[in-house]
């Protein structure tokens, strides 16, 4: 019998505007991926531009404007994250942490939020 997958949500990770700033990058989800991850979704829901980090904030990667969303799907990457070169399952690695820092003026309102979807065997 074939091996059959599911998606899975991982919980949802909330953080205020208040608690990013525009001079260093901050944890968005201090805890990181609570699983590795095929998806994961950023939707800034602030009033300001929001700068991305997946290294601890030495490199900045991504940008979302204000009120926008960011997901990582597998066609927007050169290589699928659900099949890499050697075959292997590609994913945001369990314990990821996002960092974010506002592009300019800081925001004045609202969240920032991050979900993921894990691929589990069933």
């Amino acid at each position: 019998m074939a091996h059959r997958n599911a998606a899975s949500a991982i919980p949802l990770s909330t953080t205020a505007f208040g608690d990013v700033n525009n001079a260093t990058f901050t944890a968005l989800n201090s805890g990181g991926l609570a699983d590795a991850c095929f998806i994961i979704r950023i939707i800034n829901d602030t009033d300001g531009d929001l700068l991305l980090s997946y290294d601890g904030g030495t490199t900045t990667h991504d940008r979302i404007a204000s009120i926008n969303a960011f997901t990582t799907e597998p066609h927007t990457l050169a290589v699928p994250l659900t099949q890499n070169r050697n075959g292997e399952i590609t994913e945001w690695k369990n314990g990821q942490v996002v960092y974010g820092m506002y592009d300019g003026t800081a925001a004045t309102t609202g969240n920032i939020y991050i979900s993921g979807y894990d691929n589990q065997e069933t």
